[in-house]
């Protein structure tokens, strides 16, 4: 295997997927990241790229107290 056909694995705690260029897995990567999950890319056996996954908070207010 070349250089070139290493491939780009995206990794959550629950699923793997491989791709064969950087851009898809980033994107697949920058997507799950969005969903809240925590991701690792790897490529050639080695972590490139760790993202924590998003999540969307409360401000805690009661809004129904706010209604005119």
């Amino acid at each position: 295997m070349t250089n070139s056909d290493s491939p780009w694995i995206v990794e959550t705690a629950e699923d793997h997927e491989v791709y064969s260029n950087q851009g898809k897995a980033i994107g697949v990567a920058e997507d799950f990241q969005l969903k809240g999950k925590d991701v690792c890319v790897y490529h050639k056996g080695e972590i490139k790229h760790k993202f924590a996954g998003y999540t969307q908070g409360t401000l805690g207010l009661n809004y129904d107290r706010f209604s005119v």
